[in-house]
């Protein structure tokens, strides 16, 4: 609740933006969730959705103008990495930061008032800002985190590992190059 609670501190600068929380329903979290808007007064600002599957969170994240993950604990930063890809600027906690991504995102602590500090950061970026914050953290996303990008690399690191000179990532895409010696 503290990035409710913070959406709402940070005043007119948020008027107009809406948290959407898309994803499966994990052992009744929605339901919870739901109760504590309601207790907290935000339900005109939240809205809950149901995106099982990868198809719609992607379509979700084509529409959002940011992604917020605001997590307490250390944890998986699936969330963030699909931002990233998405395009679309990214404000985390530290807990689901990946080191690299350091200048590509908005960083914050699980505290109230660095996720509000975070938010107005965010919230007060222009439409350009944050495409040009978003296409960077694509950029990123796909140099680090594309499968194609980390196949070259796995494919490098075997070479090496069988005594064969590797293609120092200059080779054509993983899907063009012929599988050898499978």
């Amino acid at each position: 609740m503290s990035l409710l609670k913070a959406l709402t501190a940070c005043g007119p600068a948020a008027d107009g933006w809406q948290v959407v929380f898309a994803g499966p329903d994990v052992a009744d979290w929605r339901k919870q969730m739901k109760a504590a808007v309601r207790r907290k007064g935000g339900g005109d600002r939240v809205r809950f959705v149901r995106a099982h599957d990868v198809d719609a969170q992607r379509a979700w994240l084509a529409r959002a103008d940011s992604l917020v993950c605001v997590a307490r604990r250390p944890m998986c930063p699936t969330s963030v990495l699909q931002g990233l890809a998405a395009g679309v600027p990214v404000l985390a906690t530290a807990a689901v930061v990946p080191d690299e991504l350091g200048d590509h995102i908005i960083s914050c602590e699980a505290a109230r008032a660095s996720i509000e500090q975070g938010l107005r950061r965010l919230l007060t970026m222009t439409d350009e800002e944050r495409r040009v914050m978003g296409g960077r953290a694509l950029g990123v996303a796909r140099a680090r985190y594309d499968i194609r990008a980390a196949a070259v690399d796995y494919v490098d690191a075997y070479a090496r590992a069988a005594g064969r000179t590797p293609s120092s990532g200059a080779s054509p895409p993983v899907s063009a190059r012929p599988l050898e010696g499978v």
